[in-house]
């Protein structure tokens, strides 16, 4: 049996943030990539598809104001006073052992922090937006934030878009297992197996190790945290994945072994919950006991995104590694409380504190006294949750500084916490052996790489730590990401302190999945597990919205505005989940499967209308449009009827006579798929006019509309967008009518097909929000009051103005009215003009 062997001129190990954006960097240079990912399609991303991907920055240009500063204080251990005034000096005039202790160079610093703006403006050119972020503290974080749109499952979701795009190949169930090295000492490969245990060989080009850590290996977990790691959880299922064979394979390469392998980020979690990072951040607002029913620390000594560090770590030294969260009925008191927990399951509540132990497995005569002491240590003051309030505790020990008022009111509640871990203990890149890195521009005499080197990166971001040679791996990235090196110089040559080049669209995907470098960046991960919903808790974590069209088309352009604006609303992560086929009905039928509890929504337009009616002949839908619950509608345009310069067409009259007269040529449009809204409105129109035109179908709106431009086909149906603009203005196109009732304020010279002489070519575009049936109305009720404060608001209405779209809320009933009386009106059409699909 012959071996399983591919050639690629770069191979990415793990498809989290930093794998993909690896891969797509390289694959945009001109290089075969393959991307090695071990779980399967439906779970790839990693610990990013289940993050917020938090950014400690001020705005898309500027970081944090502390960021620099937090780095640096956890740079490393004590570094000796002479190797530590070794780099100050040009990197290679650093001593070996400098080169090799395992501290982070301020260089290195300054270049990442100095990378940031273009990284963002790359990430944005792919299609990923930023915005605000939910937080679970009630008063402002100390450090400011932005986040991804739609969070890690959206970065997951474009840039593996882009990357399958880029021709990008993708290798699910995959584990890479051994580097291959040339008799010299250069990496040149890996050895991976598949889900029978069979090897493959991948050959050929540089290796990006990008699998994350080694938190779902309790082996190398208890190894290097120590015992107190067996009770220490991933913090999201994707971490299970990371098994730590990155890190062994580029130490038995002769890497060099750097960063803090003995810590971690750590987070509260309610271990009952099966939820992606089911924060229970809450304690501040009560006690914490461990199993033996004794407090340990002050649980309030300053803002909560501050100090649970510290106290999670506390908590890992406690008895089996958890501690209980008691509360009192007055937390019912304090306006949204609940989103300091981000668990989905209810506290566990009882008319007394002793009850609350015998259920949780702490002891609750113990915990009973210790509250009984707490309460005679409180003092009168006044309690003020949205601050940093000074009410004390008098003569406790441990004290409590902040919100020390009795638990003297039942019922009681209690939350158990555990603690999870997003570790970062890897996360250097390595240089094997300072061998010289060759590239040279793809189309040459040599086209390929020819790669000496190793790239590792951690997947959550982590530490950046020293390389052996920085300077080296700077060089091999700028090489990977422009498509020729520098015009008469080595790779890389001249490189200074801190500059920006290429590789800062590649090293800056450390910005994402939480920029957690050294941990001191907490971005939370979502919790996609969703619990029951009830009006007074709802929403308490992350909202999907399944989205079924092509990113970067104006539907899901619209949704991300929506999704957005709505996130800021709702104080919680609004998710897009891209889910494409059938023309839309894909995803459709997945959202109406979804659990009905208001954390998976369907984000619908005019299309639902047709599905009933454009089903393959003898199937039947599993679903029906009209069971979707209405949430609310959002915005409304209009198809704009296109013609190609080349087609000598200026007016819908032209167009009518032009089709007629043909004999021997059929006038063509292009649609973005069969029985589409793209495809309907010329059908409908050359039916009405008597005319016969060739209809060409494509797979979306956006390669329908690069022939168009190109005269490869002659009509089109697109709709209306800001980006049309540019080609109407400029004559490469010309707009003959618009579908909607009225003409559209964006292009108020182009007359709708209604005053070109067809009364019955009204086709509106309208985008709505809708949940799956059984949705509960007072869950439906949130979101859709929401929409309509969101219709008012002048900056969200301009951002839907400037992609083309009127803000139009329309009601739960209006718009389920709409829905069905088109869902008739679209079916009675086909069938009377015979359409068939």
């Amino acid at each position: 049996m012959g071996q399983n062997i591919h050639n690629f001129d770069v191979i990415v190990v793990g498809c989290g943030v930093a794998g993909l954006s690896a891969a797509v960097a390289a694959a945009e240079s001109g290089a075969k990539v393959a991307v090695l990912e071990r779980s399967t399609y439906d779970e790839r991303g990693g610990n990013t598809r289940y993050t917020e991907a938090c950014l400690r920055m001020k705005n898309e240009q500027e970081v944090s104001g502390d960021f620099e500063t937090l780095l640096m204080e956890n740079s490393g251990y004590y570094i000796q006073p002479d190797f530590q005034a070794a780099t100050v000096l040009d990197y290679e005039n650093w001593p070996p052992l400098v080169r090799a202790l395992p501290f982070t160079d301020p260089e290195l610093i300054s270049f990442f922090v100095d990378s940031v703006p273009d990284v963002i403006a790359w990430l944005k050119s792919h299609g990923i937006q930023f915005g605000g972020t939910g937080f679970y503290g009630l008063i402002p974080r100390p450090s400011p934030r932005i986040a991804v749109v739609g969070g890690g499952l959206q970065l997951v979701e474009t840039l593996t878009a882009c990357a399958e795009k880029l021709g990008v190949q993708f290798f699910y169930e995959i584990t890479a297992k051994e580097l291959i090295q040339s008799d010299s000492g250069v990496v040149c490969g890996l050895v991976a197996t598949d889900v029978q245990n069979q090897p493959i060989r991948f050959e050929g080009g540089p290796v990006i190790l990008a699998c994350g850590g080694f938190q779902g290996n309790p082996e190398m977990v208890v190894r290097y945290i120590g015992a107190k790691g067996r009770f220490l959880r991933p913090i999201s299922r994707g971490g299970y994945y990371n098994k730590g064979e990155g890190i062994q394979m580029a130490l038995r390469a002769g890497a060099a072994p750097a960063g803090d392998y003995a810590e971690y980020h750590g987070q509260p979690i309610d271990p009952r919950s099966s939820a992606s990072e089911p924060l229970v951040m809450v304690y501040p607002y009560g006690v914490l006991v461990n199993r033996q029913g004794k407090r340990f620390l002050d649980e309030a000594p300053g803002p909560i995104d501050a100090c649970y560090e510290e106290a999670v770590r506390t908590i890992a030294e406690q008895k089996k590694g958890i501690a209980y969260c008691i509360l009192d009925d007055k937390i019912n008191s304090i306006n949204n409380w609940r989103r300091t927990v981000r668990t989905d399951q209810p506290p566990e509540s009882a008319a007394d504190i002793r009850t609350l132990g015998d259920r949780l497995g702490f002891d609750g005569e113990a915990a009973q006294r210790t509250v009984d002491e707490y309460n005679r240590c409180c003092r009168d003051g006044t309690f003020n949750p949205e601050a940093m309030d000074g009410l004390s505790t008098v003569g406790l020990t441990p004290p409590k500084s902040n919100y020390a008022v009795p638990l003297d009111t039942a019922p009681f509640h209690a939350y158990p916490g555990a603690l999870s871990r997003v570790p970062h203990y890897f996360g250097q890149h390595f240089y094997l052996r300072g061998a010289q890195s060759q590239y040279q521009c793809p189309g040459s005499d040599a086209s390929r790489f020819r790669a000496p080197w190793l790239i590792c990166r951690r997947g959550n971001g982590g530490d950046l730590l020293r390389p052996i040679s920085g300077r080296h791996v700077r060089a091999a990235w700028s090489d990977l990401r422009s498509p020729c090196r520098r015009a008469g110089g080595r790779p890389g040559q001249g490189l200074s302190r801190g500059h920006p080049i290429h590789i800062t669209n590649n090293r800056g995907d450390y910005h994402m999945k939480k920029l957690s470098m050294l941990g001191m960046v907490a971005g939370l991960a979502i919790g996609l597990m969703a619990g029951g919903a009830q009006a007074q808790n709802y929403p308490n974590h992350s909202i999907k919205i399944i989205v079924p069209y092509s990113v970067g088309g104006p539907t899901d352009t619209v949704a991300r505005i929506m999704a957005e604006k709505l996130s800021e609303r709702v104080g919680q992560s609004v998710v897009i989940q891209t889910l494409l086929g059938g023309g839309g009905i894909v995803g459709t039928e997945a959202a109406s499967r979804a659990k009905p509890d208001g954390y998976t929504l369907y984000f619908g337009a005019n299309s639902m209308a047709i599905y009933p009616h454009v089903r393959p002949a003898g199937t039947t839908l599993s679903f029906d449009p009209l069971d979707f619950v209405a949430v609310g509608g959002i915005a409304r345009s209009a198809h704009v009827l296109l013609a190609s310069k080349s087609s000598g067409i200026h007016s819908v009259a032209e167009l009518v006579g032009n089709a007629k007269k043909q004999l021997d040529e059929t006038v063509t449009y292009g649609s973005a798929g069969v029985g589409g809204t793209t495809h309907l409105p010329l059908a409908f129109f050359a039916r009405d006019a008597g005319i016969t035109l060739l209809h060409v179908p494509y797979k979306g709106a956006a390669p329908a509309m690069v022939d168009l431009l190109a005269g490869r086909i002659d009509l089109s149906t697109p709709g209306y967008s800001a980006a049309l603009n540019e080609p109407i203005d400029s004559g490469k196109v010309v707009a003959l009518a618009v579908t909607s009732a009225q003409r559209l304020s964006f292009l108020p010279k182009v007359p709708t097909l209604v005053e070109s002489g067809y009364p019955n070519m009204e086709f509106p575009i309208w985008y709505a929000l809708f949940a799956p049936k059984g949705t509960p109305q007072e869950v439906v009720d949130v979101i859709s009051k929401e929409l309509k404060v969101m219709a008012q608001d002048a900056e969200y209405v301009k951002k839907l103005a400037d992609q083309g779209n009127e803000a139009a809320y329309v009601s739960p009933q209006d718009l389920h009215d709409t829905l069905a009386q088109q869902t008739k009106d679209v079916g009675e059409r086909i069938r009377s003009l015979g359409l068939q699909f």
